[in-house]
């Protein structure tokens, strides 16, 4: 393991088989996941991830960004802008989302989880403290084809590191 590299340990039982461990340089390293089902719908999301983010930016940096690879209508993203932050994309709809300003700890290894309920209620816990709870609508239940942790389907936004 190199230090300076940016990791990510993620597990989502919906989209990955198992857990999936990555170090980004923030130049081209990234993973695409496989989707195994449907992922969204009145069932909800939760996201559980370790993350080490060796800049401190607010630059729309990806954690995950699971999409069609085409509109961009129905992507759900985590993402670090003014902290991080939680969306969903539902057609030509933009979700409020969850959002947590300031910065995120960089250097530090974080432990970052977001529940969505079925309720609409979403929560994101920063190293198991909640730290905040909104209404967010769920995400459309369908197949997502270009699953990325650590790249967006946006070019201008950064890759993560």
């Amino acid at each position: 393991m190199v230090e300076w590299e940016s990791h990510i340990s993620m597990r989502c039982g919906l989209i990955l088989a198992d857990s999936v461990h990555g170090y980004f340089n923030g130049v081209d390293q990234y993973i695409s996941a496989s989707p195994t089902s449907r992922l969204g719908g009145l069932q909800g999301l939760t996201v559980s991830a370790w993350v080490k983010r060796s800049v401190s930016g607010d630059d729309w940096d990806r954690l995950i960004d699971f999409g069609d690879g085409g509109t961009k209508k129905d992507n759900i993203i985590v993402a670090f802008q003014s902290g991080i932050n939680y969306h969903n994309y539902r057609g030509d709809f933009h979700s409020t989302g969850l959002e947590l300003g300031g910065s995120f700890p960089s250097d530090n290894w974080t432990h970052v989880g977001i529940i969505h309920e079925p309720s609409t209620t979403a929560h994101l816990y920063l190293n198991g403290e909640l730290q905040n709870s909104v209404n967010v609508q769920l995400a459309r239940k369908m197949y997502r084809s270009h699953n990325y942790i650590g790249k967006s389907h946006w070019s201008a936004d950064p890759w993560f590191k």
